[in-house]
């Protein structure tokens, strides 16, 4: 039987032209702004392009795949709305236009012209994940220079720069993708995150907004965090609730329902979210959330499952040893419990744990030894804290 394929990767993120093939019996036929035909008898390899000598096969074949896909040709990106166009160009992309990101009529370039520079972008990312990210971000330059167009590696020069800390040239790159791409997620959200720890939140959250439109689960999840920090709690659960009706394993969405019922002494809701979160977070094993099993661990034991609660704030010093949280929590609980060995040793652990201890990490054992009423450790650590910080008006 004939058999049709497609690929539209280059043209999606590379900025080359798609390309479209038949095979039929022993010819292969490609679609490419230079046609391709190869005898797969003789040339299994597909090395000698006879496109221009069988012209009639060629042709026949290139008749089959417009009678086969009914002449619909390859499906465009979402072309931006009026309204995402008007967002575009209030935050200066002033190329962001209704136009899709290309056409195949729109004069591409043949991929097999340029895999040289696809071999290069290879390189650059293996260089990159080497974390010799200087090095890449030169090669992803050079590579920007002859493909200008070229989605993924716009993307991936602005995520090296986001990690050689030179975020306004990140910011920059992460631009000329939404200019080719108005509508793709990824730099939309990135920036939101960038924007929010410059403590810039309306650019975060209309590039989060932006972002939702086609990566719900992430984008809503963002703006939800956005909300907490602005103290506008019911709309930060409304917005982690829409990023969980799409995506269910969004355990960030889950830890900040947990966190706003916690703020709100609904514990029994709390420990619910907080163990969904849990439970979601297991996908990404080395993802570290911190205070969540600490804040499950609150819960718990407000609610009486003293053991479970010792688990949960043992859990947390497991992935953050320096948890003054977890140390805090599980301290006050040992204390309960007439553990106060238990309840020392663990706190006191915080100055140990932490590198290097701070006066705030002096200041928060001797204060909860004090609210413990282990006052004769209370006066060691004090004095312990007026030798490391002698300015410090708290330890006199």
């Amino acid at each position: 039987r004939s058999v049709y394929s497609e690929t539209l990767y280059p043209r999606l993120h590379l900025g080359w032209s798609d390309l479209a093939s038949a095979t039929e019996q022993k010819f292969r036929y490609i679609r490419a702004p230079v046609p391709e035909l190869y005898d797969l008898s003789n040339d299994p390899g597909e090395r000698r392009n006879l496109a221009a000598a069988r012209t009639g096969t060629a042709s026949a074949l290139a008749a089959w795949i417009a009678r086969t896909t009914g002449g619909v040709k390859p499906a465009e990106p979402d072309p931006a709305p009026a309204d995402v166009r008007e967002r575009l160009k209030a935050l200066g992309y002033i190329g962001s236009s209704s136009a899709p990101l290309s056409s195949p009529d729109a004069g591409l370039a043949d991929p097999k012209d340029h895999i040289a520079a696809f071999e290069t972008l290879k390189r650059a990312l293996a260089v990159d994940r080497a974390g010799r990210t200087a090095e890449a971000i030169q090669i992803y330059r050079e590579i920007l220079t002859s493909n200008p167009r070229m989605v993924d590696a716009w993307e991936s020069l602005a995520q090296a720069l986001v990690s050689s800390g030179r975020t306004q040239e990140a910011i920059g790159a992460f631009g000329k993708v939404i200019e080719i791409d108005p509508l793709k997620p990824e730099p939309h959200l990135a920036l939101a995150r960038i924007y929010a720890l410059e403590r810039r939140p309306s650019l975060a959250r209309q590039h989060a907004e932006l972002g939702s439109r086609r990566d719900p689960g992430q984008g809503y999840e963002i703006l939800a965090e956005l909300m907490m920090d602005a103290g506008r709690q019911d709309e930060a659960a409304a917005d982690a609730r829409k990023s969980l009706d799409v995506d269910p394993s969004r355990y960030m969405s889950h830890y900040l329902l947990g966190v706003i019922a916690r703020q709100q002494a609904k514990c029994d809701d709390a420990i619910g979210h907080f163990e969904r979160a849990i439970d979601a977070k297991r996908l990404e094993p080395r993802a570290v959330v911190r205070n969540l099993h600490a804040a499950l661990a609150d819960c718990l034991a407000r609610a009486g499952r003293e053991s479970d609660a010792e688990r949960e704030f043992q859990a947390e010093l497991a992935a953050i040893a320096d948890s003054a949280e977890a140390r805090v929590g599980l301290a006050t609980l040992y204390r309960s419990q007439g553990r106060q060995a238990d309840a020392r040793t663990v706190l006191t652990g915080l100055v140990a744990s932490s590198q290097p201890p701070t006066a705030e990490t002096y200041w928060t054992v001797v204060h909860t030894l004090t609210l413990l009423g282990d006052n004769a450790a209370a006066r060691e650590w004090a004095a312990r804290g007026r030798d490391k910080f002698p300015r410090d008006a708290r330890f006199r």
